[in-house]
């Protein structure tokens, strides 16, 4: 398994690096649960317990807007805090929305998963050889090449 480095440069170079989408999707993720901890920890630096805090992050990124865990009629610090989560929020749904219909119209679903599967079976080839421009000039040459790499293997 020597030079595994220097293999994935290889297929990366002939396919493509693992793709925009992919990135996309795991930028959307990365973002919503950056959310989901910072607004969280906002309401608990506001006085609130964790597992009420967590709740009412969900319920206010997720849009449900099902009702509040506490009164923020008093609060102008908790109203302006959720104001700011709920604009985050949407913004970040948004994004990832857009990532998952992006993938799904311009069909990289498809070709991630084959470029992947492709990948995988490239990575469990050994001990092989790849000739390239076999034709009428070069296919003697392509032989020699091809007995002389047998014999070395000692096949």
């Amino acid at each position: 398994m020597v030079g595994r480095g220097r293999d994935r440069g290889a297929i990366e170079a002939i396919f493509g690096p693992e793709g925009e989408a992919a990135r996309r999707i795991r930028l959307a993720i990365l973002m919503l649960a950056g959310i989901i901890v910072v607004g969280t920890s906002g309401y608990v630096v506001l006085g609130w317990g964790f597992l009420d805090a967590l709740y009412m992050t969900v319920i206010t990124v997720g849009t449900i807007g099902f009702e509040e865990v506490r009164n923020l009629d008093e609060s102008v610090a908790g109203r302006l805090w959720t104001i700011v989560l709920i604009i985050s929020g949407v913004a970040v749904l948004g994004y990832a929305t857009t990532s998952l219909v992006a993938l799904a119209v311009e069909g990289t679903v498809r070709d991630y998963f084959r470029s992947r599967r492709m990948r995988t079976e490239i990575s469990k080839l050994h001990g092989h050889h790849i000739l390239c421009g076999y034709g009428r000039t070069s296919g003697g040459r392509g032989v020699r090449v091809a007995r002389r790499a047998v014999r070395r293997r000692g096949a």
